[in-house]
């Protein structure tokens, strides 16, 4: 193990230890019916906490792996591994995509139609949605893992790496990035853009602090980065298969895992590292109120009293929370 190596084993594991602690709690939160967490909005990003650990737990026993020695052989020699990493992470960037548009919708409609907020987000139409998102990410997983695949070791990068063995693939990649998570990128893009330009106004009008303003332009853009690195690799593996250059795949999937830990790691604790995240109501998973920083803080729910700048976005706050 070289020294990156051993720094991505620095952060992952407290990191992912700290992911362990959060999503329960969030979800038993959730289960007993608590007022505080009863928006869908919380459901949401209890269910991306999910794929979020599915999509990390693939991502280091199939992924990361590749790079450890003593793991290499039996990667090598299984490569029923490698269909079930296909199926995972195909599955995990699906539902994490759509869940993030469904978010950007919510609080779109919160924040720039707040009376017509109950009507469009019903308990029903919620399901529908989130039944859809998963199907389409079924969908997908399951063909990619059928199509073959194996690990090849590479003399210039010192370790193996996943590739695909047929053309097919290329072709069906290609469909799903270009024909459902680029519209999605696209969609999620105007509809950020439109609610900071509205939520920017409400702020100014009530003399909030223009920290909260930076910060919400901060985490619109890093999670627009990070959507556009996870297509930009998909794109690399596309055109490795038709430009008959498997260097892009591999440069891809060299940057795969790190482009995962951003979505995942590197939002979540972005998220948690702000004061202002009660002023922060579009982003996706990164607008958390204080009821979700509550969680770290304290074991009992109601004795906690967290810092933080609250401007009274009062049609924002009944709308959207």
């Amino acid at each position: 193990m070289n020294g990156l190596d051993i720094f991505e084993l620095s952060y992952t594991i407290p990191s992912l230890a700290l992911y362990l602690y959060f999503t329960p709690k969030l979800g038993y939160r959730i289960y007993k019916k608590e007022s505080a967490y009863s928006h869908i909005f919380y459901k949401l990003i209890f269910c991306k906490c999910i794929v979020d650990l599915m999509l990390q737990t693939s991502s280091i026993s199939f992924a990361k792996s590749t790079r450890w020695p003593f793991m290499q052989g039996f990667l090598i020699q299984h490569d029923y591994v490698c269909r079930i990493f296909y199926f995972t992470s195909s599955f995990c960037y699906t539902v994490t995509i759509g869940i993030m548009t469904i978010m950007s919708f919510n609080r779109f409609v919160a924040v720039r139609h707040p009376l017509k907020y109950k009507k469009v987000f019903t308990e029903r139409k919620n399901c529908l949605a989130f039944v859809i998102t998963l199907i389409v990410g079924l969908f997908i997983g399951t063909y990619s893992s059928t199509l073959s695949c194996t690990y090849i070791y590479n003399v210039l990068i010192g370790h193996i790496y996943i590739s695909y063995t047929t053309d097919t693939m290329a072709y069906f990649l290609s469909a799903y990035t270009f024909g459902l998570y680029l519209p999605l990128m696209i969609i999620s893009l105007i509809l950020n853009i439109l609610t900071v330009i509205k939520l920017k106004y409400m702020l100014s009008k009530k003399n909030s602090s223009s920290k909260a303003d930076i910060n919400l332009f901060t985490y619109t853009i890093m999670n627009f980065l990070v959507l556009s690195l996870l297509f930009s690799v998909y794109v690399l593996k596309a055109m490795s298969v038709f430009a008959d250059y498997k260097q892009l795949a591999i440069t891809g999937n060299m940057f795969m895992p790190f482009v995962v830990d951003l979505e995942t790691f590197g939002l979540f604790f972005l998220s948690l590292g702000t004061k202002y995240v009660n002023n922060i109501l579009v982003i996706y998973f990164i607008s958390f109120s204080p009821q979700l920083l509550k969680i770290f803080y304290s074991k009992e729910h109601n004795k906690i009293n967290v810092v933080t700048s609250q401007p009274k976005l009062s049609n924002v706050g009944r709308s959207g929370m």
